[in-house]
């Protein structure tokens, strides 16, 4: 058996193993890492506003999703500018069926209350 040597800045010099059980330690799931990142940048609102505009045709139909002329989330509310005043009274009343079909569709439970524009 061979032993490969690294030397790190700072530190006397290891043997290949060692370095891979002090990588081992450290380890972190890339998911966590993104996460991470995403949460340290205040990026998690935005990813999921884009879940939402991509699925909100499913969630509530071709129609309505036709009438709905832009979608915004923060603070675990979803902003909707809606384009027929007809409607929107209609989604006022379904704002609860709102909050629960669009939280399942993202899968997470992020919004909270619906305001409708």
């Amino acid at each position: 058996m061979f032993a490969i040597y690294c030397t790190f800045v700072g530190e006397k010099s290891f043997t290949l193993s060692k370095i891979y059980n002090k990588l081992k330690k450290n380890e972190v799931l890339l998911k966590d890492a993104l996460q991470s990142f995403f949460t340290q940048n205040q990026l998690t609102d935005k990813i999921t506003e884009a879940k939402i505009r991509n699925e909100w045709k499913n969630i509530v139909g071709e129609f309505i999703a036709n009438h709905t002329q832009d979608i915004k989330l923060k603070d675990a509310q979803l902003h909707l500018t809606i384009t027929s005043a007809p409607l929107k009274k209609e989604l006022a009343m379904l704002s609860n069926e709102i909050i629960a079909k669009t939280n399942t569709a993202i899968g997470q439970e992020v919004i909270t209350k619906v305001i409708l524009r």
